[in-house]
């Protein structure tokens, strides 16, 4: 598994040859992991954040308080959270581009197959962060209960569209990824490195 992260690590500019499935899935774990990571960095400082602004309040005893607190912090979260969603894609663009490039070539295909999962997973994360000040709005009246009920649901029923395109992406990324290694050699190069 070491040997995988190392490879794809050491070819993160390197579009040419083969990957092996082996080689292509450990790598694809390590970037998952990592993504992880940063996603437990920024929520528990945030979440740490949120006790304390409660804790250093004092006591409190109007619940509608409480909860008008909790509703701006977690819209700052959501406007935190798209921006860092956005990031973290393109991040995964840049860590998976080659391997996966050489992992289409491993199952003979042309490497601008990786352009679909790629625009569609771009696409979605764009328009997400385009719309961040009425998610954001949405967020806090929803935590307040001021949302009007119907209005709620229609701009959540539209964002949950746009968040499925993104995982059309994600699909398209695993069916293109687990095809069938070409046996020897192919177009593209020799048979693939394997660890």
């Amino acid at each position: 598994m070491l040997g995988a992260i190392k490879y794809n690590l050491a070819h993160l500019l390197d579009f040419s040859g083969r990957d092996a499935r082996q080689t292509f899935w450990f790598y694809v774990l390590f970037v998952f992991l990592v993504n992880m990571a940063i996603g437990f960095a920024f929520v528990i400082p945030f979440m740490g954040n949120l006790m304390s602004d409660l804790v250093s309040a004092g006591p409190i005893d109007d619940p509608a308080v409480i909860e008008s607190m909790m509703a701006d912090r977690m819209g700052e979260m959501t406007e935190s959270m798209l921006w860092m969603g956005l990031g973290t894609t393109v991040l995964n663009a840049g860590l998976l581009a080659a391997a996966f490039t050489r992992r289409l070539h491993d199952s003979d295909l042309s490497g601008w197959w990786g352009l679909l999962p790629l625009g569609l997973q771009l696409a979605t994360s764009w328009y997400m962060t385009t719309r961040i000040d009425e998610l954001r709005a949405l967020m806090v009246q929803m935590m307040n209960k001021t949302a009007d009920p119907q209005a709620a649901l229609a701009a959540q029923s539209q964002y949950t569209t746009q968040s499925l395109i993104g995982w059309v992406g994600i699909i398209a990324f695993v069916i293109l990824a687990v095809r069938k290694s070409s046996q020897g050699p192919n177009r593209f190069a020799e048979e693939p490195v394997r660890f």
